[in-house]
């Protein structure tokens, strides 16, 4: 689209041209934010499932007294690690829902300009 609008002639045809691939690399950078961050969340929280029956296990153990100081220090590293992961799934989560706020609010702003012609040079 951008090559079409850097050989357009009429002005206006090639604003619009021109407005039409930033909508589109807006929307390609939406969706890949979006695919990285829902990864992310979705590795960390098979992490945080993976860390959860660690400390379960643990935790058994500890009950059954079959465990010793090594067991318990395993047990509260495998606590941390838990909070940890479930802290960064939240982060994880939160930036996505900021990206998709962001990409929304942009949206938004560029609709009224290609309904009104505001920015384009005629």
């Amino acid at each position: 689209m951008r090559a079409e609008a850097a050989s357009e002639r009429d002005a206006v045809a090639q604003a619009s041209l021109e407005r039409q691939a930033d909508a589109v690399q807006r929307r390609a950078d939406a969706w890949e934010r979006a695919a990285t961050l829902m990864r992310r969340a979705s590795v960390l929280r098979r992490e945080m499932m993976a860390q959860t029956e660690a400390l379960r296990a643990g935790l058994a153990g500890f009950h059954s007294g079959a465990t010793d100081i090594v067991g318990l220090t395993n047990v509260a590293e495998t606590a941390r690690g838990v909070a940890a992961e479930a802290s960064s799934v939240s982060e994880a989560r939160e930036e996505l829902d900021a990206a998709i706020t962001r990409t929304a609010i942009q949206t938004d702003k560029a609709a009224p300009l290609q309904q009104t012609g505001v920015g384009r040079n005629e």
